[in-house]
């Protein structure tokens, strides 16, 4: 066979290497060796080779070129033994060769193993062609230095949401190795990637487009389908994927997301079929499928994905979630025009429909007569502190003590005398108005007398009847006995004597004994320690009996706890609201609404995922004496929620700490977590009861309230204690006053 002939054989042909299998290939290349001359000659295999080499490279067909280069190792091998005695040189030029393919490709495993060999060979057969050697060498350097650059950049590659400038430098460097791998696909799959993350779709798409590889691997299939969408061409990156998934099927991480992407670009063009045909609910349930689907790397995709399903909604008059996909909408891709028209349209269409929201104000007040008195002696000690002595009158009038008759000993001996005396005196011919000038001086003196421990004197009128100058006459008050009364009458004022009884067991009556009376427990001085460092939260301490009356008997709270805890006025007046058979509260933090809902309510499930603070509510509710009518669950609110039965649920999440924004507040800001705002909770909630207890800060708007239950009313509560507005209580279905 002539050499014109064997460069014209049609085994050798790309396309076909592309269609029959691995053994296939391999028989027709031996086929074709055997028949360029009687035997294997190297050096017409090595020209054979290299003009089939060049047409796969320029095709740059990675799955053909991959069979094409085992085949060809395959032969060399078979023949290295022959060759090694006679040519070593023309055989180890070509495993360089081989090894140079397959670093082309990205293969450095197999490239290093083969100059390994071919290092190896040279030794054994100590030829003396250095050249060759230096070559080799370098090519195994290569391969390592590659390799080892390689294996860094995936590492990087793996990190999750990279900053920009770390994923550019990512995008530069394995830019500078691909000039030694053109083809490799850890390599493309690095610059795939970083593009997307950079948001250069165009690129992307241009990239794997221009190296041919996207059919090879499943990764750079999805990198590529990613680009398309993004760049607005979802039916060409669907079709991509449809392509790939039928020519290579396979269950690993990768091709489940292409299966995701796929059912994504179905489901995409079965929601404009059914907004065609007017199925507004079958176009929602397709398109709520495409956004749960898959992460969105544009935005402006993931907003006309909610404009869509806003303008179902808002055809099937379904008000409330058309306004909150078009917001979405909006806020995805404010530039639109449409999505703002049609957002107008949609809230002047929920005005009409939007029923009058019912809204009190509730005035409370709480007992600071407690709060006075320790106000009362925080005051003395900073006057102590700053060295203002009280006066001698002062510190006299507090430590005297007046006890009234009634609570006498004697006061049974008091009233019998007076009312024998009374009697005697309405004999002798006078009444109650007209008493004689008897026994005794004026009131003020004979108070006088009886402190300083002095005799009582009584005055006379004389008896010559010539109306002469009254004079007094000491007498001296025996120890057997006491003053019982003062009557006053005809402008003078008259001191009653009863005989001395001794009391039947021993009384003593001492200044803290009394005022121990008016106080329930000795107040702290300063508040806990860990409180102490932090300003903003002293304020909650210095209320702490608005917030538990109870707070000295052993009120336990935590950091948080103060600024977040439902005082207590305002968590009377809503379980008194409340008043069902069973009620959850869903965010029960140390217990402040817990325990008022356990004194109206036959039974109340108490939800806290912090399993400290649980503890602290439970010792709480022991001080109410109430723990036995609350059950406790220690979760997440959100996982737990729909496993509850119960006629009313009241909601009172987190509101972003100390700093929450105070001017307005949105549900849409209070994040339950990552994914769960205050929208999501209530959707949450009235699945399992339409009976629900709002509880929010003054702030929040009420329209987006009513926008919870456009088709229904609100009961807004506006909560003002003692003179200060403080929260706002929505409350929904039964719960709304008629």
């Amino acid at each position: 066979m002539s050499s014109t002939e064997s460069r014209n054989l049609g085994p050798i042909a790309p396309q076909m290497l592309s269609e029959v299998s691995f053994e296939r290939i391999n028989e027709e290349f031996f086929a074709l060796t055997k028949e360029t001359t009687d035997r294997f000659d190297l050096q017409e295999f090595s020209r054979i080779r290299q003009s089939v080499e060049t047409i796969i490279i320029q095709q740059k067909d990675h799955a053909t070129f991959v069979m094409f280069c085992n085949v060809w190792h395959s032969i060399l091998c078979e023949h290295k033994a022959e060759y090694v005695l006679q040519s070593t040189w023309p055989l180890l030029q070509e495993f360089v060769c081989l090894a140079a393919a397959h670093l082309y490709f990205g293969a450095t495993d197999k490239a290093r193993n083969i100059l390994g060999e071919c290092v190896s060979l040279y030794k054994s057969t100590k030829q003396t062609n250095e050249l060759l050697l230096n070559d080799a060498t370098k090519l195994l350097f290569k391969c390592v230095k590659f390799q080892d650059r390689l294996e860094q950049l995936t590492n990087r590659q793996k990190r999750v949401n990279p900053p920009p400038n770390v994923t550019a430098r990512l995008l530069i460097e394995a830019e500078g190795l691909i000039v030694i791998a053109p083809l490799s696909i850890p390599l493309l799959i690095i610059q795939a990637s970083s593009l997307l993350r950079l948001k250069r779709y165009r690129d992307c798409c241009l990239l794997l487009k221009e190296k041919s590889m996207v059919k090879l691997d499943p990764q750079l299939t999805l990198y590529y389908a990613q680009a398309l969408d993004c760049c607005c061409l979802a039916e060409e990156a669907t079709n991509v994927v449809t392509t790939f998934l039928h020519s290579v099927p396979s269950d690993d991480h990768t091709v489940v997301e292409l299966h995701r992407f796929q059912k994504f670009g179905f489901l995409r063009s079965e929601a404009r079929k059914a907004l065609a045909e007017n199925d507004y609910s079958a176009a929602v349930s397709c398109l709520t499928q495409c956004i749960i689907l898959r992460n969105h790397h544009n935005d402006k995709e993931l907003a006309s994905i909610y404009f869509e399903r806003g303008r179902a909604n808002l055809l099937k008059n379904d008000l409330k979630s058309a306004l909150r996909d078009l917001n979405g909408a909006c806020k995805l891709n404010p530039d639109d025009q449409h999505y703002w028209l049609l957002l107008q349209t949609a809230k002047l269409k929920v005005r009409k429909h939007w029923i009058m929201i019912q809204t009190h104000e509730i005035w409370l007040t709480t007992n600071s007569s407690q709060g006075i008195q320790q106000t009362s002696k925080k005051r003395n000690r900073k006057r102590q502190r700053n060295g203002i002595q009280k006066t001698k009158r002062q510190r006299t009038q507090k430590s005297r003590i007046f006890i009234s008759p009634e609570e006498s000993i004697n006061a049974q001996y008091f009233q019998s005398a007076r009312l024998q005396l009374l009697d005697e005196m309405q004999q002798a011919g006078y009444d109650e108005h007209s008493l004689p000038t008897a026994f005794g001086k004026s009131g003020k003196e004979c108070s006088k007398g009886q402190e300083m421990g002095e005799g009582i004197q009584e005055q006379h009128h004389d008896d010559d009847g010539d109306g002469g100058d009254v004079h007094s006459s000491a007498i001296v008050v025996q120890d057997d006995v006491v003053i019982s009364d003062r009557i006053k009458a005809n402008g003078s004022e008259y001191a009653v004597l009863l005989p001395k009884t001794e009391p039947e067991g021993e009384m003593s009556v001492e200044t803290d004994t009394v005022q121990e009376t008016f106080t329930k427990v000795a107040d702290p001085i300063d508040p806990p320690s860990y409180l102490q460092q932090d300003r903003s939260i002293i304020k909650f301490w210095r209320q702490r009996y608005q917030l538990f009356n109870r707070y000295d008997e052993g009120i336990e709270m935590d950091y948080e706890s103060w600024y977040s805890v439902t005082p207590q006025a305002i968590a009377e007046h809503i379980a008194e609201r409340v008043r069902c058979g069973t009620v959850v509260d869903l965010f029960a933090g140390c217990g402040g609404n817990t325990i008022q809902l356990a004194l109206t309510c036959h039974h109340v499930i108490a939800v806290e995922i912090d399993p400290d603070r649980i503890q602290k509510a439970k010792h709480n509710a022991k001080v109410y004496g109430v723990s036995d009518r609350i059950e406790w669950i220690c979760g997440d609110a959100i996982q737990v929620l729909s496993k509850l039965q119960a006629d009313v649920i009241f909601l009172s999440p987190p509101w972003g700490g100390l700093n929450y924004n105070r001017d307005l507040y949105t549900l849409e800001d209070m994040m339950i977590n990552e994914s769960c705002s205050g929208q999501d909770l209530f959707q949450l909630a009235v699945k399992v009861t339409g009976n629900i207890v709002y509880y929010l800060p003054k702030a929040t708007s009420q329209d987006e309230l009513q926008a919870l239950v456009p088709e229904q009313s609100v009961s807004c509560d506006k909560v003002f204690l003692n003179g200060h507005e403080k929260v706002l209580v929505a409350y929904f279905g039964d719960l709304v006053r008629t």
